[in-house]
């Protein structure tokens, strides 16, 4: 579960107390999850929620709704050739979804790129390669440990690469540091 820029309801740190006046102590992640959006679109949940700075406790009623999460911004740093590129979260189409920032930058006259996943909860792994592979000319995107501790590469062809930017691969266009 992660917050959304512009939710005006919860703030990063607020702890989760009750939903719909019944406390989730000792839920996982996904039956708080299905708790809170369990009850069908438009209908209202009442969460009750804990600042852990300050203690203070507050009752937010929110309306259940379906939404489309822009999980992928850029933005070009003023006065520079750098592309800030954010993915918010590896959700099914974010790996097609970057192409589209990915050559306004180039566009822009961006030759290097800032690429942030900071606070990213994560997501479908075949996004995240899928993105990965984007910049990445070749050699394993990633290891994956099977049962058993067997370790299985993830690598990036250049067959699967991404070729937005006036026909060439990403990675002759922006060098990556990891």
């Amino acid at each position: 579960m992660a917050l959304l820029p512009t939710g005006p309801a919860l703030r990063a740190g607020d702890i989760i107390l009750q939903v719909n006046g019944k406390a989730v102590s000792g839920l996982s992640l996904g039956q708080l999850s299905a708790r809170i959006a369990g009850g069908g679109r438009r209908s209202p949940v009442a969460l009750t929620v804990m600042n852990p700075r300050d203690k203070k406790i507050r009752a937010i009623n929110v309306e259940r709704a379906s939404i489309k999460l822009n999980n992928v911004s850029w933005q070009a740093l003023p006065g520079t050739d750098i592309a800030h590129l954010r993915i918010a979260m590896f959700s099914d189409g974010e790996s097609a979804d970057l192409r589209k920032p990915c050559s306004k930058s180039n566009a822009r006259g961006c030759n290097k790129i800032i690429l942030d996943v900071r606070n990213n909860p994560g997501g479908a792994l075949d996004e995240a390669i899928g993105a990965a592979i984007q910049f990445l000319s070749s050699g394993n995107v990633l290891w994956e440990e099977m049962r058993g501790g067997k370790l299985t590469p993830s690598r990036s062809s250049r067959r699967r690469r991404d070729r937005s930017f006036d026909g060439r691969p990403h990675q002759r266009r922006f060098r990556q540091r990891f």
